[in-house]
């Protein structure tokens, strides 16, 4: 019942298992062959692969809850010669979940990637910079829109204790 979305394309699984530690290459049905010889995969129906210019992906459990998400882009690559296709991206410290283009670099792996395997570049890269608001907008008396510099876990988005807003602060701001 998990799906991962793919921009507006949302893919279902099948019954499958993966183990904790472990790997799993998602791929269309018909490039399931190619990808064994690499390690455990599980084929999708309709998953037609990602595109070097970015996309945004999500991984959603069966009760519809977001477990990851990212939104990518041809930059995050820093090299020209290797975003034109072939290299991967990879996430530098996949407990790093909140990141988003700082925990992420092109493979270096000189096959370009690493399928079934820890990615090339893995290491810890732990988020030491506290979100920012990079806009909001008033909605209406009782309700904000924040957007944040970076991917908020849940946790800590829904924790009141981590806001401070003064009275009046935002009547100031939106008389301006």
């Amino acid at each position: 019942g998990w799906k991962l979305q793919i921009g507006s394309k949302e893919l279902s699984f099948s019954s499958d298992t993966i183990q904790a530690n472990s790997y799993l290459i998602l791929c269309s049905h018909t490039s399931k062959d190619e990808f064994l010889v690499y390690g455990n995969v599980h084929s999708l129906s309709n998953f037609i692969g990602l595109t070097n210019s970015g996309n945004r992906l999500r991984l959603m459990s069966a009760q519809g809850k977001t477990i990851d998400e990212i939104a990518y882009s041809s930059t995050w690559y820093q090299s020209r010669s290797k975003n034109d296709g072939g290299w991967s991206l990879e996430r530098i410290d996949p407990a790093n979940t909140c990141s988003s283009q700082g925990n992420w670099s092109v493979s270096i792996n000189e096959k370009g990637g690493t399928p079934g395997q820890i990615n090339s570049i893995y290491d810890e890269n732990i988020d030491d910079k506290a979100p920012k608001v990079v806009s909001f907008k008033l909605v209406s008396e009782n309700q904000l829109d924040l957007e944040f510099s970076e991917v908020i876990d849940e946790v800590t988005f829904l924790n009141p204790e981590n806001y401070n807003i003064q009275a009046n602060a935002l009547k100031e701001i939106t008389s301006i």
